[in-house]
């Protein structure tokens, strides 16, 4: 019995280590914790805690971008609770289900997993829990109206912003209800994101300036610098460039002050894209080379491709065309590994503009076909358009003047 007792304390005490590796950005040693409670739970058979350590190790694990290891965990965490009854920990895993999937993309599985929890949150009187529904839906919109924009025509775009925005309003009603302030920060963000989206540029700004004030006032240092990164976007997007530059680079001051290296990663991009806008090229390269430093170290995988292209696009303005081309390259390669087909897209686009501009017709050509099979593949109408034009340009410079006029230019138009 005394044993017992010893290693239910144990298993408190590596839990509470875990979740405190956790907090400091130090998943591994988090995960390590984690299955020593595991193991324990299952020497016990507490099936409650084998819940508990369950999502915790899902949470990790998705911290730690080791996506099919943390479904696992949060599938193992809903079959426990559904056969044993534990509606709170089943609401949590399926959530948890609900932030893996957003982050390989499966749009039709987010929705479902946060509906499900959704339901028993609203059943069983879950606020929290319902909060938390609600703002994964509204990002799930959000995410799906990123990746189908070039598929889906204006009216059902409109739809999926239209339903974002609900979600986060909903969100926002129950946060100010129960007086969450760190929800009703997260849910402006998220209706800043939805009317960024839809280019309503003003009102975006005017939810990230909520948001960022809630942040500053209670001192959510994580939202905060979303909100100043997210502002960066939107002045950059309205082409205030010192507006921008200002709110990325205090974004990246918080994010440097508390060691957020996905965050600081992303001020550098947008600092990257700011100044590219101004053509101040040797700032822009050297923000985006900060960027694909960390990214490369940390495993960011996407922002690593944006990088790569936003570095090909600087040399590309400076002409120095054979850079140009192995930093598309590069990018290229590594969206084929993730089947980032948007992404894969852009850097054939690119690598046909690069190609073109050293008179390399041929392969410019070729590389705008591949972009243009992908685009009519996966229904991106403006990729399609961009790789039409390119096409009839290439063709245009090596004088087969009858082709670029009836085959691309026609073609760009009509998709136009």
């Amino acid at each position: 019995m005394n044993n017992e007792r010893e290693k239910k304390q144990l298993l408190e005490v590596y839990l509470n280590n875990g979740r405190s590796f956790k907090k400091t950005g130090q998943f591994k040693q988090a995960i390590e914790k984690f299955q020593e409670a595991l193991k324990l739970a299952k020497e016990l058979k507490d099936e409650k805690q084998l819940t508990n350590v369950n999502i915790s190790l899902g949470h990790a694990y998705t911290l730690n971008n080791q996506i099919q290891t943390a479904s696992q965990h949060f599938g193992k965490a809903v079959e426990i609770a559904k056969v044993r009854g534990y509606k709170q920990e089943e609401t949590n895993a399926y959530l948890g289900l609900g932030d893996v999937y957003s982050l390989s993309n499966q749009i039709q599985k987010v929705v479902q997993h946060y509906e499900k929890a959704l339901e028993i949150a609203i059943e069983r009187g879950y606020k929290r829990e319902e909060i938390n529904a609600y703002l994964g839906l509204g990002d799930a919109y959000i995410l799906s109206n990123q990746i189908q924009k070039a598929e889906l025509d204006a009216y059902r775009l409109s739809n999926q912003i239209q339903k974002a925005v609900q979600h986060y309003e909903k969100v926002l009603e129950i946060a100010i209800e129960r007086g969450s302030k760190q929800k009703e920060t997260n849910a402006y963000l998220g209706l800043g994101d939805a009317y960024r989206l839809s280019n309503q540029i003003q009102k975006a700004i005017q939810h990230y300036e909520k948001a960022l004030e809630i942040a500053i006032e209670r001192g959510y240092k994580q939202e905060e610098t979303n909100a100043y990164l997210r502002l960066g976007d939107a002045y950059r997007l309205s082409n205030q460039i010192q507006k921008a530059v200002q709110h990325y680079e205090k974004a990246l001051e918080i994010a440097i002050e508390r060691g957020s290296k996905q965050e600081e990663t992303n001020a550098y991009l947008g600092l990257g894209d700011v100044y590219r806008l101004s053509n101040q090229i040797e700032k822009v390269v050297q923000h985006y080379e900060k960027a694909l430093e960390i990214a490369i170290e940390r495993g960011y995988k996407r922002e690593e491709i944006n990088a790569y292209l936003g570095l090909g696009d600087a040399y590309i303005l400076s002409n120095q065309i054979q850079k140009t081309v192995q930093h598309y390259e590069k990018a290229l390669e590594i969206a084929i590994e993730r089947g980032s087909k948007e992404e894969e897209t852009n850097a054939y686009l690119r690598l046909g503009d690069a190609h073109r501009l050293n008179n390399q017709i041929q392969k410019a050509v070729q590389h705008y076909e591949k972009a243009l099979e992908i685009a009519i593949e996966q229904g991106y109408k403006q990729e399609e358009t961009n790789a039409c034009l390119g096409v009839g340009d290439a063709y245009r410079l090596s004088n087969q003047t009858q082709k670029a006029v009836q085959h691309n230019h026609e073609k760009a138009l009509e998709i136009a």
